[in-house]
């Protein structure tokens, strides 16, 4: 028998993804710099997905790896900390993993196109 699994939310993972790097992205040094724009996402893609594999399926072993790093680099600690944190406290049911993103830039504006993958194997 299959178990019972959470409706995934019906907004995008876009912008659930982006309100979940505000507070990452509000202090960045230039709002349109793509490179530091992608190193912010890569980190918070390696985070969300991490904590969804942990709190979704069990599997602690990307979160492991997270808290490893923190040990190589103590001063991304605080960071990470903050949004393994925010992850769990604002979107705590949101089991849905990011998957392939494009960071694109308009008119002088980032936008952001992500994939919703599923955490399940089936």
């Amino acid at each position: 028998m299959k178990e019972a699994r959470p409706e995934f939310p019906k907004n995008k993972i876009s912008a659930t993804f982006l309100e979940f790097l505000a507070p990452v992205l509000e202090v960045m040094n230039d709002p349109n710099d793509e490179q530091e724009a992608e190193s912010i996402l890569m980190l918070g893609c390696a985070i969300w997905n991490a904590v969804v594999y942990a709190d979704a399926v069990g599997n602690d072993k990307h979160l492991a790896a997270i808290n490893e790093m923190m040990t190589d680099e103590p001063h991304t600690r605080p960071l990470i900390e903050r949004l393994i944190k925010r992850k769990r406290d604002r979107y705590p049911y949101d089991y849905r993993l990011i998957g392939k993103y494009k960071l694109n830039t308009a008119d002088g504006d980032l936008t952001l196109r992500v994939e919703a993958w599923s955490p399940y194997p089936d």
